[in-house]
């Protein structure tokens, strides 16, 4: 292009405006609004009531009820706060019984007041963490958030602990690029224990060779097993078990595996061994990779999400941590001795 057709294009209505803003500057804005935009419309999809019967606070708050109660976790019983069970579940909560046990205490309080706070830390989190995404990373990782920005504000609205867990994937690759591995450690153990999924960041931190990391995931799973174990006694992980295993031989979750498998009308015998598989062929993407952390770990969590017979939108909000390696670390992690820097994705 000529300088006389640049300065025609930089003078024509629109492109005017582009180059007057930047092209990255115009589409972090865009992408702002597109997340922020996509938020709304899932608060008003809900009737703006976060707390209503079928999202997921409601859900985890009868879970932590039926706790309180001396009822089953997966199954309800006379009294017990109703629950919507859509198809392909056929259980009152699919996760394991850690999360019912942090919301015992949670269920005692009101239950609009639980379920509002817990919804606004969620939602706060998942938020400022693309926010910050958004207005600090690559433009490419921008260009990625904009593509997923329905999913996003799906997550942030639901109260569903992915909208936890995708900061916290983000902050576990922060960590350990900040000097700070333990707590990427301890992210990862409590992710693990809520959602199983999670583990696949402790492979990724042992082909690192994150000795300190290993060693307080270790610490903080078994702190947590024995809060849940103390919490909710060993019958109610038998039964998580059965829900697993039930979840796994329904193959129904659209956007899992197995269920997009099952639409193509694959063996069952496929069915019941593509997710040992996926495992298989992630681990050995990892260590694969092992020299490109940056890739690696963006194996790891699409590992956490299509590792698991259970997928829906929010879980696919998790891909957004797969923008932390192309995005600067929040100053408030702090700096220790610098760690070789990333190669490039």
């Amino acid at each position: 292009m000529t300088g006389d057709s640049l300065s025609t294009l930089r003078d024509t209505f629109g492109f005017r405006v582009i180059f007057k803003i930047g092209p990255t500057r115009l589409l972090r804005a865009i992408t702002v609004v597109a997340v922020l935009g996509a938020f709304v419309g899932w608060l008003g999809h809900w009737g703006w009531n976060v707390a209503a019967i079928g999202q997921d606070s409601w859900n985890y708050l009868g879970a932590g009820e039926r706790l309180n109660a001396g009822h089953s976790i997966y199954s309800l019983a006379a009294g017990d706060r109703p629950i919507e069970i859509v198809a392909p579940s056929t259980v009152a909560l699919v996760s394991p019984p850690l999360i019912a046990v942090l919301w015992r205490p949670l269920a005692l309080l009101p239950d609009w007041f639980a379920m509002w706070a817990w919804w606004a830390a969620g939602a706060a989190a998942m938020l400022a963490t693309t926010l910050w995404i958004v207005l600090k990373g690559r433009w490419q990782v921008v260009v990625m958030v904009f593509a997923l920005a329905t999913i996003i504000g799906e997550c942030a609205v639901s109260g569903n602990l992915n909208s936890f867990l995708a900061p916290a994937l983000a902050l576990s690759w922060w960590a350990t690029q900040a000097g700070r591995p333990r707590v990427a450690g301890w992210l990862t153990a409590l992710g693990a224990v809520l959602k199983i999924g999670p583990a696949a960041i402790l492979l990724w931190l042992a082909v690192r060779r994150e000795g300190q990391a290993v060693v307080a995931f270790a610490i903080g799973a078994v702190g947590l097993a024995a809060i849940s174990l103390l919490g909710a006694g060993i019958q109610q992980h038998l039964d998580f078990l059965s829900v697993a295993r039930g979840s796994a031989d329904v193959a129904g979750w659209g956007a899992s595996l197995p269920g997009l498998l099952r639409q193509l009308n694959a063996p069952q015998l496929v069915l019941e061994l593509c997710i040992p598989a996926v495992w298989l062929v992630g681990a050995a993407l990892i260590w694969s990779l092992r020299r490109r952390p940056a890739l690696s770990f963006v194996v790891a969590v699409v590992l956490v999400i299509w590792g698991t017979p259970v997928v829906h939108m929010t879980a696919v909000a998790l891909l957004l941590a797969t923008a932390a390696p192309l995005t600067p670390a929040p100053g408030w992690l702090g700096r220790r001795p610098a760690r070789p820097a990333p190669q490039a994705v």
